[in-house]
């Protein structure tokens, strides 16, 4: 029966990545989209470990508006550097509510309950119990 509630949370894990993607795909289809520079780093210190970097990026929505974005993905090194050209995904009614085109910026989160997920259908098929059903 353990193999059971195996495969219920991976099911479960790949139903919140599924969310999770639809939710992505969906601010990425209602999103206005637009070139921005790389104007700063915000920086995140670690007393034990490196320091983190998340970029800031500025852009200009289609209103003219320019718009200052602290984006909250930390990375070391960082992944971008200042003055790097990027692409931005934002929501014109609330321009601040901006993504950077960029993997682990867009679809971090969707790949790793996906991920989890996926471990535990493998462990549910490795499972001794799962070969009778």
């Amino acid at each position: 029966m353990a193999w059971i509630a195996t495969f219920g949370m991976a099911y479960t894990l790949f139903g919140v990545a599924l969310i999770f993607g639809v939710w992505q795909l969906l601010f990425i289809q209602t999103a206005e989209k637009t070139k921005g520079t790389v104007v700063g780093m915000d920086r995140q210190d670690k007393m034990r470990s490196k320091d983190q970097f998340a970029p800031i990026i500025e852009f200009e929505t289609a209103t003219k508006q320019k718009i200052k974005v602290h984006t909250n993905v930390y990375d070391y090194p960082p992944n971008f550097q200042t003055g790097e050209e990027v692409v931005v995904f934002y929501q014109a009614s609330n321009p601040q509510n901006a993504k950077v085109q960029h993997f682990r910026h867009l679809w971090f989160w969707t790949s790793v309950w996906a991920g989890i997920g996926l471990f535990f259908l493998v462990v549910g098929f490795l499972s001794p119990n799962a070969r009778g059903f």
